[in-house]
């Protein structure tokens, strides 16, 4: 049976109209896409709260190795920001007596803070323990103000940690992000270490979600 063309015959109006609604859609769901993607490595990065005289900077242990949280904290110092650095960060898994804390000073000295302005904690195994510990200190010490110092990536979580922890303390919490070299959070998806940083934030915020971010 011969076969009549006509019935499957489309308009190559019909054609283009379906194509260009194609190639728009496609292009509208790739701009959201790309925007979506960017606001979840952005949204990481509380950015610098106004800072006001402080008593005390603290950087929060377990950074990368070229210390850009040291760097940043130096720099809040020598501002005068505060006349103190606190570090934090316990133990250092298979380093003999080695603390992040205490790597922290070598670093802040390598950059010009005095050793007699760095208090050393040495205590502190993740973001929760680092507040708690930071809290103590303020009330022993009396202090009303803190600024603390991590890397951009880190700054939502410790932020909402240190929050929820210093809540009803009377002491007033200001973030001072520092900002990796290579770590760009908008396009945090074509780095592989950048993207781990972020999913694994991610990860640990969905943990953290219950206790520290939704009123029990």
């Amino acid at each position: 049976m011969a076969l009549d063309r006509r019935y499957y015959w489309i308009p190559r109006r019909l054609i283009r109209n379906v194509a260009l609604g194609a190639g728009v859609t496609l292009l509208i769901v790739l701009i959201s896409l790309g925007w979506v993607m960017r606001s979840l490595g952005t949204w990481l990065d509380v950015g610098s709260s106004p800072l006001a005289a402080s008593d005390a900077i603290v950087v929060l242990g377990g950074g990368q190795t070229h210390g850009s949280r040291e760097a940043r904290a130096a720099e809040l110092f020598r501002s005068g920001i505060a006349p103190l650095v606190v570090t934090t960060g316990g133990p250092v898994a298979g380093e003999r007596e080695a603390t992040y804390a205490a790597w922290s000073v070598e670093r802040l000295e390598r950059r010009g803070v005095p050793r007699a302005a760095i208090l050393s904690t040495n205590l502190g195994d993740s973001t929760v323990t680092d507040a708690r510990g930071a809290l103590r200190l303020a009330r022993e010490r009396g202090w009303t103000r803190i600024a603390i110092v991590t890397d951009n990536w880190h700054s939502r979580r410790a932020a909402l940690v240190f929050d929820a922890i210093f809540r009803g303390s009377g002491v007033d919490v200001s973030s001072a992000p520092a900002t990796p070299p290579r770590v760009d959070l908008a396009t945090w998806w074509l780095d592989e270490t950048t993207a781990l940083f972020v999913v694994s934030e991610y990860i640990k915020l969905a943990y953290l979600l219950p206790t520290f971010v939704v009123p029990g």
